[in-house]
C-alpha cells in the first residue's frame, strides 16, 4: 500500500526488497522505474493473497486485518490506475 501511494505521488522510487544489516552503511539507493515498482507491487500483492485467509476466525481480535480479498482488491486498484495512464506507468 505504501509503495502504491509513493509511486502515485513521486513516480519511480527506490525499491527495497531485502533486509539490510543495520551495522553496515547503506549507500543511497537509486530510483527504480515506475514499471519496475508496479511489477513489484503486483508480485507482492499476489503473494500476500496466497498467504492471507479469506476471513479471520476471531473477528473481534482481528478487526482491520487484511484478508486475501483485500489484497486482490488493492491489486485491482493498482492495475486500474496503471491502465488509466496508458500502461506507461502511473504518474
Amino acid at each position: 500500500m505504501q509503495y502504491f501511494d509513493l509511486v502515485r505521488m513521486y513516480g519511480g522510487v527506490p525499491l527495497v526488497t531485502k533486509v539490510y544489516d543495520p551495522s553496515s552503511s547503506v549507500e543511497k539507493l537509486p530510483r527504480a522505474s515506475v514499471t519496475e515498482c508496479v511489477e513489484q507491487i503486483l508480485k507482492d500483492l499476489n503473494e500476500a493473497a496466497g498467504y492471507l485467509p479469506e476471513v479471520w476466525d476471531d473477528a473481534s481480535n482481528n478487526y482491520g486485518r487484511l484478508t486475501s480479498a483485500a489484497a486482490l482488491a488493492l491489486e485491482s486498484r493498482v492495475l486500474l490506475t496503471d491502465r488509466k495512464s496508458g500502461s506507461a506507468g502511473m504518474p
